[in-house]
């Protein structure tokens, strides 16, 4: 399970336990500058920096036959790994992520082209060239004390990763044998509209709709395990 932008493997935990049990294994790791590893953020951590130590994690511990899940940014994350080790993947999961096509990038799907603009400007001014500052938890329809739980735990996203077009050579997620999206819809997140029109008219896809906003893993931990359970 890979996380999205400015989280980490914290977004996970209360999903994680719900999912093991004897014969799963759950891995969820937390990607290179951000959380625990924001001390490793820099100019050199790219789109292909993130996607690179998955496929390394895939191989390394010798995956085969796993459900990927990718969570917003992360969309993009698995898309590179599905398009390098399709054979070590069963089904991929995008849950209200991006699914691109080769050649684009995240700040593509960022709308309008100002806010594009602001988010550049506040890297270069405020990020040191290389951080991306993460919007208030709100934006995403939380509140209370989760809200103020997640404004606590993100940490800037390494900037560079917004920058980089994703290539593919193989399909991404087209090449492993089933891909499922699940749009969250209360409320619906603007810059994945464009993502979630293309792909719920697709035969190739499994789509299904919740009732829980982006966030969905911390607000709605035990959906996210009863879906991810059914689905593998």
């Amino acid at each position: 399970m890979i996380h999205g932008a400015w989280h980490g493997s914290w977004a996970w935990d209360a999903v994680k336990p719900l999912l093991e049990k004897p014969g799963t294994r759950v891995l969820a790791p937390t990607l290179k500058g951000l959380a625990e590893r924001q001390d490793e953020n820099g100019p050199n951590v790219t789109l292909e920096t993130h996607i690179a130590e998955v496929v390394a994690l895939l191989d390394s511990e010798h995956l085969n036959n796993i459900v990927l899940v990718g969570h917003s940014y992360a969309g993009f994350v698995v898309t590179g790994v599905c398009d390098r080790r399709p054979e070590r993947i069963a089904h991929v999961v995008y849950l209200d992520a991006f699914v691109p096509e080769s050649g684009q990038k995240v700040y593509d799907y960022v709308k309008p082209a100002e806010r594009v603009q602001q988010m550049r400007a506040d890297t270069r001014n405020r990020g040191q060239g290389y951080r991306s500052f993460p919007p208030p938890a709100a934006n995403w329809g939380l509140s209370g004390e989760l809200m103020d739980y997640v404004n606590k735990r993100m940490t800037p996203h390494p900037a560079m990763t917004n920058e980089e077009p994703i290539l593919l050579t193989r399909g991404g997620p087209c090449a492993v044998p089933r891909r499922t999206y699940i749009d969250c819809t209360q409320p619906a997140m603007p810059p994945f509209i464009e993502t979630k029109a293309r792909i719920k008219k697709d035969a190739r896809w499994n789509y299904l709709s919740v009732s829980a906003g982006h966030e969905v893993s911390l607000t709605h931990p035990q959906l996210v395990a009863d879906l991810l359970t059914n689905l593998s």
